[in-house]
């Protein structure tokens, strides 16, 4: 039998949720012959990889992968180059899946021959209640079920949520293209999929809900440090390099547009009191180009006055963040 699927899974430090997660991918109408789950263990320091192993007692098409903590990308990377499905699916260890969609979504991939399937997804609280979905966009009606390039995808599609594990996958063009995860930076979602977008050629839409997301504190997604930081200004000059020096006239608005909503998320994180604190004495390293002057009222302000007098609006940001959060609460960085 063919093998129509790969489902990889980074996993670091899940042992409450990872046999959800593992349970999730089994009720999906698919035989045990027709996919494969790679576990990437990136050094995890409890019982995540134990738990594994026990599962893998019941599931013979369990593959694992041990390595020394690295981070996801190095984990998601690995696993592309040792899977063996056509296509291949993200999974993050401490999310899971809504049973019996996974098959629509292949049976979907397959007739249409696409190279990039997107579907939605839905969230949890930490104790996996589900959360009402509000993340359906109109700009995404006009394109249900059809087949259309990558600059549809960025531009209508995403919707500025460049989460890849909503992303079927071709493991063949994925393969074919290089498109693999840059190591050791956060906001590598981002960066992957704006890739991805200035090259792909046959993606789909599909309106279906199958993934839940968790709303963990403590999460990757739910912190914000001066690692992160430092590595969204990265992101947001390689993307900048790349529309600059690169031949992608059609996406290259588009993603000065999206460059500008992450530069005023990174002004506005700077600007935390917590963050602020460490960071006022050295704001001069902190880069940015300029920006486009779009997106919302206020982020055509902050992007006017940054290409005005750059990183010293970070100084005049403070004190509304400060008032912000103490009003919030607790007046800690989020």
């Amino acid at each position: 039998m063919t093998m129509r699927l790969s489902i990889i899974v980074p996993l670091y430090n899940v042992e409450s949720y990872i046999i959800q997660c593992l349970d999730s991918l089994y009720f999906q109408k698919l035989d045990e012959e027709e996919f494969e789950v790679i576990v990437v263990d990136d050094g995890s320091t409890d019982k995540s990889l134990l738990l594994v192993k026990e599962y893998r007692i019941k599931h013979k098409n369990i593959r694992i992968l041990e390595q020394k903590n690295a981070g996801p990308s190095v984990a998601r990377n690995r696993a592309i180059k040792e899977a063996k499905g056509k296509y291949i699916l993200f999974v993050d260890s401490d999310d899971y899946l809504l049973p019996n969609k996974l098959f629509k979504l292949i049976r979907m991939a397959e007739l249409e021959d696409v190279d990039v399937l997107r579907a939605n997804y839905q969230t949890c609280s930490d104790l996996s209640v589900l959360v009402e979905n509000k993340n359906s966009y109109l700009t995404r009606l006009p394109y249900l079920n059809k087949v259309f390039d990558g600059y549809t995808l960025y531009t209508q599609i995403f919707c500025k949520e460049f989460f890849t594990p909503l992303l079927l996958l071709n493991r063949r063009f994925v393969l074919n293209n290089r498109l693999f995860f840059e190591e050791g930076i956060y906001f590598e979602d981002v960066d992957f999929s704006t890739r991805l977008s200035m090259i792909v050629k046959r993606a789909m839409y599909v309106p279906e809900i199958f993934y839940v997301y968790r709303l963990r504190k403590g999460s990757i997604t739910h912190s914000i440090n001066i690692k992160k930081i430092k590595d969204l200004q990265y992101v947001i000059r390689k993307l900048y390099k790349i529309c600059v020096e690169g031949d992608y006239t059609l996406l290259k608005s588009e993603v000065l547009e999206n460059i500008t909503h992450l530069g005023v998320y990174m002004l506005l994180r700077l600007s935390e009191p917590i963050i602020y604190s460490k960071t006022k004495n050295e704001l001069y390293k902190f880069v940015l180009p300029k920006l486009k002057i779009s997106g919302s009222l206020k982020e055509k302000i902050i992007a006017l006055f940054y290409n005005f007098i750059g990183m010293n609006i970070v100084k005049f940001l403070y004190p509304i963040m400060y008032i912000k959060l103490k009003i919030k609460g607790g007046g800690k960085s989020l």
